[in-house]
């Protein structure tokens, strides 16, 4: 995989940097990862073909997942919102948001 700005957690992206500081940061052992770190690319896959499923039913998407607690799918459910990954996933999987169950 490429480097480029995306994967720096987002106070790092605030601020002018280099690599060499840049990695200094994320190999810092005092540095506690992001929610959105400790997600596998397979975690990531299956949250989302749940959430297609289920809708914002936690519990469901937990089983699903099974690597994670109800906690920490709600915590991850909020902060992958934010990023531009859900922008691109939301355009091709839901056409209408008020299509996805459990949508208000």
């Amino acid at each position: 995989m490429m480097f480029n700005e995306e994967h720096l957690p987002s106070n790092l992206r605030k601020v002018p940097w280099d690599r060499r500081t840049a990695l200094g940061v994320l190999l810092n052992p005092m540095r506690v990862p992001t929610v959105m770190e400790r997600w596998c690319p397979y975690e990531v896959a299956l949250f989302e073909a749940a959430i297609l499923l289920y809708g914002k039913n936690f519990s469901l998407i937990q089983e699903a997942v099974k690597t994670k607690t109800v906690r920490e799918v709600i915590g991850f459910y909020y902060e992958w919102k934010k990023t531009p990954h859900y922008d691109q996933w939301k355009k091709s999987y839901v056409e209408d948001e008020r299509e996805l169950p459990g949508a208000e």
